[in-house]
């Protein structure tokens, strides 16, 4: 399960950087973008102080939908439910009457979807799964595909301009057999209404990709054994404009199901989504910085 270091503690290590003090990133979690890279100091719009400045359940361990009343993946690898964050409740291909999530609250469940209403589920749902035939049994994770559609999930969340932000995700194909052979999704990050897409490096591997590679769609093949999540790793990096204190994350599916139709409501498994920030300064040999990459003059 991934945290994220609150930005009021990033704010009082750039003050300590000010007095030269400052230890080196890594002690404090966060993603070094220059030799002496810190946080910059807080500074917000009034929508943006709404917004969390981290990704919230990045994990989807929230809401546990174990010994709920949940649907089964064929051949019983993970139990699965719909979310429906909008009317705190769920559905299932068993129950589409949607039933309340006790207690259930939005904000600590973060995400928002794009999927539409169709075949008896509501519009906005986003599925959870969890892990039942794996290797870690009990884990939860997201499937972004959701009812005969390349869709999307996301986030709305707080930053400010100049911000390097470094985000990070696992990412599956279903891989068991029947399946496709591998699914494809894209990290798009900006303005809400204005994202891009940011390009993706591998940083780890189910055996199948090759690490450090770097493209604009993430494609995670399925292994030789057929495992249901063989996950890999991956990361990008996005720069905040100038005047933006909002932007958006969106994790887009680009391929679904498999070839010949029959599962088409089934792909691009992710789990673990989280970005850390971070403001390069420039280093003038006297002390003094300038809010530029590090370097001597």
């Amino acid at each position: 399960m991934k945290t994220s270091t609150p930005r009021w503690y990033k704010r009082a290590i750039a003050m300590i950087a000010g007095l030269g003090l400052v230890a080196p990133l890594a002690a404090c979690g966060q993603t070094d973008t220059g030799a002496n890279a810190v946080s910059q100091p807080q500074a917000y719009s009034v929508a943006a102080k709404t917004l969390p400045d981290h990704i919230v359940n990045g994990d989807f361990e929230y809401p546990s939908i174990a010994g709920h009343a949940t649907d089964k993946i064929m051949d019983g690898y993970a139990w699965w439910a719909y979310i429906l964050p909008d009317e705190g409740a769920s559905q299932t291909d068993q129950r589409k009457a949607p039933k309340t999530i006790t207690e259930f609250d939005a904000n600590r469940f973060g995400w928002k979807s794009l999927t539409p209403a169709v075949n008896g589920f509501h519009a906005g749902t986003v599925e959870l799964q969890r892990d039942v035939k794996g290797d870690t049994p009990g884990m939860q994770f997201a499937e972004i595909v959701s009812e005969l559609g390349e869709y999307a999930i996301y986030q709305d969340v707080s930053v400010q301009p100049g911000e390097h932000l470094s985000w990070s995700l696992k990412h599956a194909p279903r891989g068991y057999t029947g399946q496709r052979n591998a699914d494809q999704m894209q990290v798009l990050i900006g303005p809400p209404g204005h994202e891009t897409v940011s390009p993706a490096t591998r940083v780890t591997s189910n055996g199948t990709g090759r690490i450090g590679e770097t493209d604009t769609t993430i494609t995670t093949h399925a292994t030789a054994d057929r495992r249901f999540h063989p996950w890999e790793t991956y990361t990008g990096t996005y720069l905040v404009p100038d005047g933006v204190t909002v932007v958006r994350f969106t994790f887009r599916a680009l391929t679904y199901g498999d070839t010949s139709g029959s599962k088409t409501r089934s792909g691009n498994l992710v789990d673990d989504i989280s970005f850390g920030a971070t403001y390069p300064l420039t280093y003038d040999g006297n002390g003094n910085t300038d809010g530029n990459t590090p370097q001597r003059k």
